[in-house]
């Protein structure tokens, strides 16, 4: 059997249908091969993963086309998918009927009200880092998105306005955001994106 990253990615604007990847069902990517996936390294990959995955050298970075990754998402990781892209790392579509042999930090919106809900994905987020920092990878994207904590109001973290997809900078896929949403603009999503590969990295290497 093979092993299998598997990755999730809880959406943080409103729901929509699942995202198909890069490709379709109609025209999918070859299978590039995979090679063994070692153990990895747990903790936790937030804004440092960005300068990481740009000291690895060239053939690390290959290495992970070659694994086996499950990524589950909803806009905002539709995003970071064209980012990787970007990087030179893209996903395979994974429809509804394609099987797998066996097997996550809420992304941000702009507005804090608690109808939006920040404060309780950052308890979540806390959650998560204090539970698997020490057993799991954790992909740290508010980190990322707050800029270490720097963007909030009112003491709730929000997406900084530098990461957002706005007019200067919108989202290659979700365009321009209104206040509820925290797409990521086109040049953050490629930037924020080397540390999500990174997180890949450290998982199977």
């Amino acid at each position: 059997m093979k092993k299998l990253l598997f990755l999730l990615l809880l959406a943080g604007c409103s729901p929509g249908v699942d995202s198909p990847g890069v490709d379709s069902p109609d025209n999918p990517q070859p299978d590039p091969g995979t090679t063994n996936l070692g153990n990895g390294q747990p903790g936790v990959v937030g804004l440092d993963g960005i300068d990481a995955w740009d000291k690895l050298a060239s053939s690390e970075k290959e290495r992970i086309k070659r694994w086996n990754t499950l990524f589950l998402h909803q806009s905002v990781g539709q995003d970071l998918e064209e980012g990787a892209k970007a990087n030179g790392v893209s996903f395979e579509y994974f429809g509804s009927k394609d099987v797998v042999d066996k097997g996550a930090e809420p992304p941000l919106v702009y507005a804090t009200t608690a109808d939006e809900g920040n404060a309780a994905k950052a308890s979540v987020g806390q959650w998560m880092r204090d539970t698997f920092k020490n057993t799991d990878v954790i992909f740290d994207l508010q980190a990322i998105e707050t800029n270490n904590g720097a963007c909030q109001q009112n003491t709730v973290p929000r997406i900084c306005p530098d990461n957002r997809a706005s007019v200067t900078d919108p989202s290659e896929v979700n365009g321009v955001d209104s206040d509820g949403q925290g797409h990521l603009g086109r040049k953050a999503a490629q930037r924020i994106s080397k540390a999500f590969l990174y997180a890949i990295y450290q998982a199977g290497k």
